[in-house]
Protein backbone atom coordinates (compact mmCIF):
# COMPACT_ATOMS: atom_id res chain seq x y z
CA UNK A 1 0.00 0.00 0.00
CA UNK A 2 0.95 3.32 -0.71
CA UNK A 3 2.03 5.77 2.15
CA UNK A 4 -0.76 8.20 3.02
CA UNK A 5 0.94 11.45 2.09
CA UNK A 6 2.95 10.03 -1.67
CA UNK A 7 1.74 11.85 -4.73
CA UNK A 8 0.59 8.58 -6.23
CA UNK A 9 -1.77 7.83 -3.11
CA UNK A 10 -2.93 11.15 -3.46
CA UNK A 11 -3.74 10.79 -7.50
CA UNK A 12 -5.16 7.63 -6.40
CA UNK A 13 -7.55 9.23 -3.51
CA UNK A 14 -8.72 12.10 -6.30
CA UNK A 15 -9.60 9.53 -9.08
CA UNK A 16 -11.34 7.53 -6.55
CA UNK A 17 -13.01 10.58 -5.48
CA UNK A 18 -14.31 11.32 -8.94
CA UNK A 19 -15.35 8.03 -9.76
CA UNK A 20 -17.68 8.11 -7.05
CA UNK A 21 -18.92 11.47 -8.39
CA UNK A 22 -19.53 10.67 -11.99
CA UNK A 23 -20.89 7.36 -10.35
CA UNK A 24 -23.47 9.33 -7.96
CA UNK A 25 -24.14 12.13 -10.43
CA UNK A 26 -25.25 8.99 -13.25
CA UNK A 27 -28.11 7.58 -10.94
CA UNK A 28 -29.30 10.50 -9.49
CA UNK A 29 -29.63 12.20 -12.96
CA UNK A 30 -31.58 9.29 -13.73
CA UNK A 31 -34.00 9.46 -11.11
CA UNK A 32 -34.53 13.38 -11.62
CA UNK A 33 -34.89 12.09 -15.16
CA UNK A 34 -37.52 9.32 -14.88
CA UNK A 35 -39.69 10.54 -11.92
CA UNK A 36 -39.52 14.30 -12.19
CA UNK A 37 -38.77 15.18 -15.67
CA UNK A 38 -36.26 18.58 -14.56
CA UNK A 39 -35.56 20.86 -16.73
CA UNK A 40 -32.50 20.43 -18.90
CA UNK A 41 -30.48 23.01 -17.43
CA UNK A 42 -30.84 21.37 -13.92
CA UNK A 43 -28.50 18.93 -15.18
CA UNK A 44 -25.22 20.50 -15.55
CA UNK A 45 -25.43 22.25 -12.23
CA UNK A 46 -26.34 18.19 -10.71
CA UNK A 47 -23.81 16.83 -12.36
CA UNK A 48 -21.34 19.61 -11.07
CA UNK A 49 -22.41 19.91 -7.35
CA UNK A 50 -22.65 16.16 -6.63
CA UNK A 51 -19.09 15.62 -8.32
CA UNK A 52 -17.64 18.79 -6.32
CA UNK A 53 -19.55 17.52 -3.37
CA UNK A 54 -17.80 14.09 -3.94
CA UNK A 55 -13.83 15.58 -4.37
CA UNK A 56 -14.41 17.82 -1.03
CA UNK A 57 -15.59 14.30 1.02
CA UNK A 58 -12.61 12.70 -0.23
CA UNK A 59 -10.20 15.84 0.80
CA UNK A 60 -11.73 15.67 4.46
CA UNK A 61 -9.91 12.27 4.41
CA UNK A 62 -6.36 13.37 2.74
CA UNK A 63 -6.00 17.11 2.95
CA UNK A 64 -2.90 16.29 1.14
CA UNK A 65 -4.36 15.48 -2.23
CA UNK A 66 -4.61 19.19 -3.82
CA UNK A 67 -1.26 19.52 -3.08
CA UNK A 68 0.30 16.69 -4.49
CA UNK A 69 -2.23 17.58 -7.48
CA UNK A 70 -0.80 20.36 -7.79
CA UNK A 71 3.11 19.30 -7.95
CA UNK A 72 1.69 16.94 -11.00
CA UNK A 73 0.47 20.34 -12.45
CA UNK A 74 3.58 22.33 -12.19
CA UNK A 75 5.43 19.18 -13.56
CA UNK A 76 3.80 18.97 -16.66
CA UNK A 77 3.99 23.05 -16.72
CA UNK A 78 7.60 22.38 -17.20
CA UNK A 79 7.39 20.57 -20.39
CA UNK A 80 8.57 22.39 -23.79
CA UNK A 81 5.62 24.11 -25.74
CA UNK A 82 5.81 21.07 -28.34
CA UNK A 83 4.72 18.57 -25.22
CA UNK A 84 2.24 20.91 -24.00
CA UNK A 85 0.69 21.34 -27.16
CA UNK A 86 0.67 17.47 -28.10
CA UNK A 87 -1.00 16.98 -24.83
CA UNK A 88 -3.50 20.09 -25.01
CA UNK A 89 -4.49 18.88 -28.36
CA UNK A 90 -4.91 15.22 -26.76
CA UNK A 91 -7.14 16.13 -24.22
CA UNK A 92 -9.44 19.22 -26.02
CA UNK A 93 -9.96 17.52 -29.70
CA UNK A 94 -12.38 15.42 -29.10
CA UNK A 95 -14.34 17.59 -26.86
CA UNK A 96 -14.26 20.14 -29.24
CA UNK A 97 -15.76 17.82 -31.54
CA UNK A 98 -18.70 17.26 -29.49
CA UNK A 99 -20.06 20.86 -30.66
CA UNK A 100 -20.23 19.20 -34.25
CA UNK A 101 -21.28 15.90 -33.01
CA UNK A 102 -23.43 16.61 -29.95
CA UNK A 103 -25.34 12.74 -30.54
CA UNK A 104 -22.16 11.37 -29.50
CA UNK A 105 -21.04 13.39 -27.08
CA UNK A 106 -20.85 10.41 -24.46
CA UNK A 107 -18.31 8.45 -26.95
CA UNK A 108 -16.27 11.45 -27.42
CA UNK A 109 -16.10 11.89 -23.79
CA UNK A 110 -14.54 8.15 -23.22
CA UNK A 111 -12.36 9.19 -26.39
CA UNK A 112 -11.09 12.48 -24.67
CA UNK A 113 -10.59 10.79 -21.57
CA UNK A 114 -9.01 8.15 -23.23
CA UNK A 115 -6.19 9.52 -25.59
CA UNK A 116 -6.06 12.45 -22.50
CA UNK A 117 -4.87 10.15 -20.23
CA UNK A 118 -2.27 8.13 -22.37
CA UNK A 119 -0.84 11.26 -23.46
CA UNK A 120 0.14 12.67 -20.45
CA UNK A 121 1.30 9.63 -19.15
CA UNK A 122 3.62 9.29 -22.34
CA UNK A 123 4.37 12.91 -22.42
CA UNK A 124 5.87 12.29 -18.63
CA UNK A 125 7.60 8.92 -19.12
CA UNK A 126 9.41 10.89 -22.05
CA UNK A 127 10.17 13.96 -20.49
CA UNK A 128 11.33 12.05 -17.02
CA UNK A 129 13.80 9.78 -18.97
CA UNK A 130 15.60 13.15 -20.97
CA UNK A 131 15.95 14.57 -17.46
CA UNK A 132 17.19 11.71 -16.57
CA UNK A 133 19.46 11.20 -19.33
CA UNK A 134 20.55 14.78 -18.75
CA UNK A 135 21.23 14.39 -15.47
CA UNK A 136 23.60 11.39 -16.21
CA UNK A 137 26.01 12.87 -18.79
CA UNK A 138 26.29 15.96 -15.60
CA UNK A 139 24.34 19.09 -16.89
CA UNK A 140 22.88 21.47 -14.75
CA UNK A 141 18.94 22.21 -15.82
CA UNK A 142 16.20 24.56 -14.68
CA UNK A 143 14.22 21.82 -14.21
CA UNK A 144 16.32 20.04 -11.97
CA UNK A 145 16.50 23.18 -9.56
CA UNK A 146 12.87 23.34 -10.02
CA UNK A 147 13.05 19.43 -8.83
CA UNK A 148 15.02 20.07 -5.65
CA UNK A 149 12.47 23.12 -4.47
CA UNK A 150 9.32 20.82 -4.81
CA UNK A 151 11.03 18.23 -3.01
CA UNK A 152 12.16 20.64 -0.64
CA UNK A 153 8.08 21.96 -0.47
CA UNK A 154 7.25 18.38 -0.05
CA UNK A 155 9.17 17.99 2.93
CA UNK A 156 7.60 21.42 4.27
CA UNK A 157 4.19 20.19 3.20
CA UNK A 158 4.76 16.92 4.55
CA UNK A 159 3.82 15.09 1.31
CA UNK A 160 6.55 12.30 0.77
CA UNK A 161 6.57 8.54 -0.33
CA UNK A 162 6.90 9.69 -3.66
CA UNK A 163 9.34 11.73 -6.24
CA UNK A 164 8.00 14.40 -8.01
CA UNK A 165 8.99 13.35 -11.04
CA UNK A 166 7.52 10.10 -10.75
CA UNK A 167 5.63 9.37 -13.44
CA UNK A 168 1.82 8.81 -12.91
CA UNK A 169 1.17 4.72 -14.28
CA UNK A 170 -2.32 5.27 -13.04
CA UNK A 171 -3.26 7.81 -15.48
CA UNK A 172 -2.20 5.10 -17.97
CA UNK A 173 -4.63 2.88 -16.40
CA UNK A 174 -7.80 5.44 -16.73
CA UNK A 175 -7.10 5.89 -20.53
CA UNK A 176 -6.54 2.52 -21.66
CA UNK A 177 -9.65 1.19 -19.71
CA UNK A 178 -11.68 4.61 -20.93
CA UNK A 179 -9.96 3.65 -24.40
CA UNK A 180 -11.25 -0.20 -24.18
CA UNK A 181 -14.97 0.39 -23.52
CA UNK A 182 -15.25 3.09 -26.10
CA UNK A 183 -16.13 0.30 -28.81
CA UNK A 184 -18.02 -1.80 -25.97
CA UNK A 185 -20.14 1.61 -25.17
CA UNK A 186 -20.29 2.51 -29.36
CA UNK A 187 -21.48 -1.86 -29.82
CA UNK A 188 -24.56 -1.03 -27.41
CA UNK A 189 -25.30 2.47 -28.46
CA UNK A 190 -26.05 1.01 -32.14
CA UNK A 191 -27.90 -1.88 -31.29
CA UNK A 192 -30.93 -0.14 -29.97
CA UNK A 193 -31.72 -2.42 -27.22
CA UNK A 194 -31.84 0.22 -24.22
CA UNK A 195 -33.11 3.20 -23.89
CA UNK A 196 -30.99 6.32 -24.97
CA UNK A 197 -31.52 8.09 -20.94
CA UNK A 198 -29.97 4.33 -20.41
CA UNK A 199 -27.05 4.16 -23.07
CA UNK A 200 -25.81 7.75 -22.02
CA UNK A 201 -26.01 6.45 -18.03
CA UNK A 202 -24.03 3.38 -18.95
CA UNK A 203 -21.41 5.53 -20.97
CA UNK A 204 -21.05 8.09 -17.75
CA UNK A 205 -20.56 4.73 -15.90
CA UNK A 206 -17.75 3.50 -18.43
CA UNK A 207 -15.84 6.93 -17.47
CA UNK A 208 -16.31 6.11 -13.37
CA UNK A 209 -14.75 2.69 -14.47
CA UNK A 210 -12.30 4.12 -15.50
CA UNK A 211 -11.41 6.21 -13.11
CA UNK A 212 -11.69 3.32 -10.34
CA UNK A 213 -9.37 1.36 -12.00
CA UNK A 214 -7.05 3.79 -12.01
CA UNK A 215 -7.78 5.20 -8.64
CA UNK A 216 -7.44 0.87 -6.79
CA UNK A 217 -3.94 0.47 -9.31
CA UNK A 218 -2.29 3.76 -7.62
CA UNK A 219 -3.63 2.67 -4.00
CA UNK A 220 -2.50 -0.47 -4.25
CA UNK A 221 0.73 -0.41 -5.99
CA UNK A 222 3.70 -0.73 -4.41
CA UNK A 223 5.81 0.89 -7.83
Amino acid sequence: MRHRHGLRYASGIFFISVAVGIASASYIGEIVYTYYHASFYIYPLLWLSILALSIYLFRLKNPYMFKAMGMRLRQSASWPRWAKAVNGLSWALPFALIVFYPADYSYLILLGIGCGNISTYLLSKRMTRIADGLKGYGCRMKREDKSEEEQEEQRNEGISGDNVNTVGREQLIVGLVSSSLLPVAVLVGSSSLLPADILQMLSRLFIAVAYASGGIYALSSDG
